[in-house]
């Protein structure tokens, strides 16, 4: 789900920067019906004899307005919540019936106005606020039309208000049908793109775990890399010292012979040097490959223990 300000769309996942492009197109579109409502009222005026509030079509504009102003900043700081694209899209329906009812009610030319909370509905929140945007338009326009008619036929005769209720029936009729044509179509393309959100989203997270593996499985070579490193390192010192160690340990051993009762300090200390340089190459000598790299040798654990090197009698 959609959250947090979108400053920045670059600094956005893919999913949430092409559906906060389609509210900024969407955005475009309401400025446009604007202008066209502006458009259709100056001719409205300009016609000869015309019945027009225009008190009325300069309040409608600055509303329209407000609402579009605001809806340019609920997107520049989006965040997903249902509570601003409901009480928006309902204060456009009422504007727009107050529109239509103080400029001819049925008769008005800005009927096609209901268009844009249904639209809106549809694209922001989803099928089923596009679905009630679209009845309640319905319920709005029949409201209008009432008290439009209550207003219009009061001096009127019976037959001339038959007349009139027949004409209003059959074009609230057309309305109820673009209204719902329109939710149709819009409520499809939107959720087409919402499944495509999904999946671009799904498609991300699985390529993100992927990359991870990657980065994962990389360390592990290195390690294992280093660590056969350690072992051929400790293999190679293991045989150059072996050689002069013992030739070092046999001339030490025919001089301690020779030297058979005497306490030489010196000697003694050479030859547990000695041993334990054997015990070390001794230790070195049992390991393998495979015991080394299941070893952390880079967590700083000693590969050889060298406080606890059993003795290893060299030969």
């Amino acid at each position: 789900m959609i959250s947090g300000p979108l400053n920045n769309l670059s600094d956005l996942p893919p999913e949430e920067e092409q559906m906060n492009s389609m509210l900024k197109w969407w955005n475009y579109v309401r400025w446009l019906s604007t202008i066209t409502f502006l458009s259709v009222g100056i001719i409205q005026m300009s016609l000869s004899g015309a019945s027009f509030s225009v008190t009325a079509f300069i309040l409608t504009l600055v509303a329209i307005t407000l609402l579009n102003i605001a809806y340019s900043l609920w997107i520049k700081n989006f965040k997903y919540n249902l509570v601003f694209p409901i009480i928006h899209n309902f204060m456009d329906i009422i504007i727009f019936s107050l529109a239509i009812f103080m400029t001819g009610g049925i008769h008005s030319p800005f009927l096609w106005g209901y268009l844009i909370p249904i639209l809106t509905s549809s694209i922001t929140i989803g099928i089923r606020a596009g679905f009630l945007a679209s009845m309640f338009s319905v319920v709005a326009l029949l409201i209008v039309a009432y008290f439009t008619d209550q207003v219009a036929l009061s001096p009127v005769n019976n037959a001339a208000a038959l007349n009139v209720y027949k004409w209003d029936s059959k074009t609230i009729l057309s309305f109820v049908c673009l209204f719902l044509m329109v939710y149709f179509i819009s409520s499809f393309l939107a959720n087409t793109l919402r499944v495509q959100n999904n999946h671009l989203k799904n498609l991300n997270l699985a390529l993100r775990e992927k990359n991870e593996m990657i980065v994962n499985s990389q360390k592990k070579l290195l390690e294992m890399e280093r660590r056969d490193t350690i072992y051929q390192t400790a293999l190679t010192l293991q045989h150059e010292i072996n050689n002069p160690l013992t030739i070092l340990s046999l001339n030490t051993e025919m001089l301690a012979k020779e030297t058979a009762g005497l306490q030489n300090e010196r000697l003694i200390k050479i030859t547990d040097s000695v041993q334990r340089i054997a015990r070390i190459l001794g230790q070195i000598r049992v390991l393998h490959s495979q015991t080394i790299k299941t070893r952390d040798a880079l967590s700083g654990c000693n590969i050889i223990d060298l406080e606890n090197i059993e003795s290893v009698n060299i030969e």
